[in-house]
């Protein structure tokens, strides 16, 4: 089924996108309401998502189920891994790989699997082509802006995202001559160590934005050491007063144990190697007023290893290695006029995989993949009714085309109620390791197709309390054509059905003598295509007291129910505990110029277990503290 993507497709691509009626300008509907006025009271005056459309809108306008998480909520927590951070989300499960200094995760949304969620740092999909799989240990948790996670397919804007995205969007260039930045370090048991500075400034027209990252444990559980050097720089250049240039690249590579087995007569640790490269060139312009072009591509190396190394000879036994380019070249035009807001757009991306054993002398698999989509959207309002139909075409070389339409609205029932629905329908792509006979697995099938979905959700959000708010969103997913392992014939087919269905619930309160409350709380019932049957729910608890000129307090506690489907007897899981943190900070001195402040971070307070499988247990309590210097 390989189909060959030309490059008069491509250049097609180019043309249609010219021709259609992203965002550099900023877009603000015309007729704010209070819809608007409402939701900024919890996300801020000026809050806007851009990843369910790709271009920012107000959170009023926005159909689907987004949480967004702030820079200042992340520097709130004092944590060293995105991961952590997601943790807190609604919806959001992850499955730490035993829980310990920013090892690896695998992250899930709805009880999905976690191939079928999408993540992407400025619009590059960072997984790793050859099964799906995302560690954001990669990704500096200093250099976020905002992390923007959809929930639910999310088709007709991403493509292959059956689950839902995690939109991770940097910090933006300085604009001033003279910088400003911080600098921060913090010490932990057993070798914790965490080391990081960023400066953002201007020369002239040219503004700019550089981090760098250390990291490094002696593994807080089993001796899963960690260690991570990472660098970051972004680059704005201003053509003129209605277009812009930016550059952006980034080098990280964690090294990690991931996993001890301690079984008998299969017992050897794993280690990790992830190194990641990338580089970014983006070209935004105000064609007219309110029309808006964005064109970007990037190049983005990957070489992932995997190690396994015996207990008793600690000679390695399994080495695989695989090495991945991606090429990737996206644009979209934005028309904003009044009450109406058009996205029209293109994505393509190219894959090329080296995988290899290097313990081995077979020749090592090579493998491509391509794939070219067109989608749009609109956002319509109509007063207090706003309407987002949205529809994507992707053309894949190694299997099926899909397309994928939604269709979304929401509406301000009352002066603080804000209701919003969507259907859409979504697909997870196979991994081109599933479909490749010649290159690929053993058990690959070059006839296997994506794995299709039907989601459906309704929300409710409101401040009607006026002290809190509170939102609701029910979902269902039917997932169609999933994949299913046959073992007789041993490969993958479509024979797979699946159904998840549930409810979120969330709650803010109001900052009172500086003191606020939030909790989440998302049970997901999930039926698979044995008829088997089985519920996860998850809660998280947040309370903050947060008064810059005393004294910042974080306290957050996640339980986790994982349900026979999510952690089998056999995995002997321990659940249905809190595992508490707190993260305390206190600033030193502050002026015009320069500020500091120290913290310390409590990880794990009651020393409890919480895992799916006893082989990834969580790591007990431990201890940190640091200083941070802002100027």
């Amino acid at each position: 089924m390989r189909k060959i993507l030309s490059s008069k497709s491509i250049g097609l691509s180019l043309g249609l996108i010219l021709l259609a009626p992203c965002a550099w300008a900023e877009v603000n509907f015309s007729d704010s309401d209070d819809g608007d006025e409402f939701l900024a009271l919890y996300y801020g005056d000026t809050q806007e998502v851009e990843s369910a459309t790709r271009a920012p809108k107000p959170l009023s306008r926005v159909a689907e189920n987004v949480t967004v998480i702030s820079a200042e909520q992340i520097e709130r927590m004092n944590v060293h891994g995105v991961d952590e951070v997601l943790n807190r989300i609604a919806g959001l499960s992850v499955d730490f790989a035993g829980r310990d200094f920013n090892n690896a995760a695998y992250l899930s949304i709805h009880d999905s699997s976690y191939q079928q969620v999408a993540v992407y740092l400025d619009g590059i999909r960072i997984s790793k082509a050859t099964d799906d799989v995302i560690f954001t240990n990669m990704v500096p948790v200093r250099i976020i802006k905002r992390i923007e996670v959809i929930k639910g397919a999310a088709g007709s804007t991403w493509g292959s995202a059956l689950g839902g995205v995690i939109n991770i969007i940097t910090k933006d260039t300085g604009e001033a001559s003279r910088p400003s930045g911080s600098l921060r370090g913090s010490f932990g048991e057993y070798g914790s160590q965490d080391y990081s500075g960023d400066i953002a400034g201007a020369f002239g027209p040219v503004g700019y934005y550089l981090s760098a990252t250390g990291q490094k444990s002696d593994g807080i559980k089993d001796d899963k050491a960690f260690e991570n050097n990472s660098i970051y720089g972004k680059f704005d250049f201003d053509l003129s007063s209605n277009m812009q240039l930016r550059v952006s690249g980034a080098y990280t590579a964690p090294e990690y144990q991931i996993s001890h087995f301690p079984l008998s007569g299969y017992d050897f640790d794993e280690y990790v190697t992830d190194r990641s490269s990338f580089v970014s060139a983006s070209f935004d312009a105000m064609v007219v007023s309110g029309l808006n072009l964005h064109l970007n591509g990037y190049l983005l190396d990957n070489t992932f290893i995997l190690t396994d190394i015996d207990f008793g000879s600690e000679v390695p036994w399994w080495k695989d290695r695989d090495e991945q380019e991606t090429t990737g070249l996206n644009g979209r035009i934005d028309y904003h006029l009044g009450k109406q807001q058009l996205v029209a757009g293109f994505d393509y991306l190219r894959n090329k995989i080296t995988s290899s054993d290097e313990l081995s002398t077979a020749p090592a698999a090579k493998l491509s993949e391509e794939t070219l989509a067109f989608y749009g959207n609109d956002t319509i309002a109509f007063g207090k009714l706003t309407l987002v139909p949205g529809l994507r075409y992707d053309r894949m070389s190694d299997t099926s085309d899909m397309t994928s339409p939604s269709l979304g609205a929401t509406w301000l029932a009352a002066e603080h109620t804000l209701l919003r629905a969507t259907v859409s329908k979504g697909f997870r792509k196979p991994p081109i390791v599933f479909t490749d006979t010649d290159n690929g697995a053993s058990w690959a099938n070059d006839q296997l197709e994506p794995e299709r979905v039907w989601s459906y959700q309704v929300g409710l959000e409101t401040g009607a309390a006026r002290f809190c708010r509170i939102k609701s969103t029910f979902f269902y997913d039917d997932v169609s054509d999933a994949f299913h392992w046959d073992a007789d014939l041993s490969t993958y087919d479509n024979s797979g059905t699946e159904t998840r269905k549930g409810i979120e619930l969330e709650l803010a309160t109001l900052p009172w003598n500086s003191l606020s409350l939030e909790m989440n709380f998302t049970y997901t019932h999930t039926e698979d295509d044995n008829g088997e049957n089985g519920y996860q729910h998850v809660t998280n608890l947040i309370a903050l007291y947060d008064n810059p000129n005393l004294i910042t307090v974080e306290l957050s506690g996640n339980f986790i129910h994982y349900g026979d489907l999510e952690a089998p007897a056999a995995y002997n899981p321990v659940d249905d505990a809190v595992l508490w943190d707190i993260s305390i900070s206190k600033k030193i001195w502050s002026n015009k110029e320069l500020s500091s402040e120290i913290f310390f971070v409590g990880h794990n307070l009651t020393n409890a277990s919480q895992y799916a499988d006893e082989l990834r247990a969580n790591c007990g309590r431990w201890l940190e503290a640091g200083m941070k210097f802002f100027f």
